[in-house]
This record gives C-alpha cells, structure tokens and sequence, in this order.
C-alpha cells in the first residue's frame, strides 16, 4: 500500500467520485462502500476519489477514459459525479496516493451517504 495520504487532503473542501448512474440510489442509501470488479487482476476492494482542487477538465477528461475502457467509445451518458464533503468523512477513514493518477486518491474504508454533498449526470 502507498502511504497514508490524508494530508493532502488539508486544504481541500471535497472530493469527486465518477461512477455509472445505475448506482447513484445505492450509494445515496449506503455511502461509499469499496468494491473491486476488477475481472483481470485481483485488487483489495477500494473506492477512487479525485480531489475537488483538480481541473474540471480533468475530471471530464478522466470520465470520459472511464467510460471508454468500460463501454469501449467515450460516451458519458450514463455517467455521474458525486461531491463528497471531506468534513463529513470519518476521522479514521484512511486514503492513499493512486500513483498511476494525478490527483486520485483511494481508500478501502466506508464513507457513509450523510457525506454526499450533491450529484451531477454527466453528458456529452
């Protein structure tokens, strides 16, 4: 595992989780809940964050790679963001660097749904 990175998110305000909108009621009841459907490598359960300072471009650009490695073309229909507040995270809630992202973070804890600050669909 990378190193605990929790200080970067210092001075921050929230977070930023792109997911298919199939799951947006299941995340509102139930949080964040680390999971790996990952069918060619065998990965801890984990939940990816960006940081809400990155570049909105980025995180459209990182939706659309998102939607074209799962769909095979970028289609963001069918796509939403979450934002999450970071004050509203658990205190022991641990997140680590994702080194193969720039602004990407990850943690195998739960967060729960009272930290969802609102929801975007995304569309191209």
């Amino acid at each position: 595992f990378e190193e605990n990175a929790n200080s970067l998110l210092t001075n921050e305000t929230h977070l930023i989780h792109i997911t298919k909108t199939k799951f947006k009621d299941k995340i509102l009841k139930y949080g964040f809940i680390p999971k790996s459907k990952n069918k060619k490598f065998n990965y801890p359960d984990r939940t990816y964050f960006m940081l809400g300072s990155n570049n909105p471009v980025e995180t459209l650009k990182l939706a659309k790679n998102l939607s074209s490695v799962e769909n095979g073309k970028e289609d963001l229909n069918g796509y939403m963001a979450f934002r999450i507040d970071i004050s509203k995270i658990p205190e022991n809630v641990v997140f680590h660097l994702d080194p193969n992202m720039e602004g990407g973070i990850w943690t195998s804890d739960n967060i729960p749904p009272s930290a969802i600050m609102d929801w975007i669909s995304l569309h191209n």
